[in-house]
């Protein structure tokens, strides 16, 4: 599933899994942050708690581009 296409409850679910497996492969601690900090942006962001579908989704579209920038 491309990382657009999930759910937020599924991107809440992916990013935990992706910092744990950062964390057991010794990443630096400031990229763990950096995500961290990151995906919890976009968690509170206002959009993401619009009743607007297409507000959410521009989210999770704008994280996918970033990810492929890193």
């Amino acid at each position: 599933v491309k990382d657009e296409d999930l759910t937020w409850e599924q991107f809440g679910k992916v990013a935990l899994c992706f910092v744990n497996v950062m964390k057991e492969n010794e990443w630096p601690d400031n990229r763990i942050q950096m995500h961290a900090a990151f995906w919890l942006a976009l968690e509170v962001h206002p959009w993401q708690h619009s009743s607007l579908d297409q507000l959410k989704q521009a989210l999770l579209l704008y994280q996918s581009h970033q990810c492929q920038c890193w």
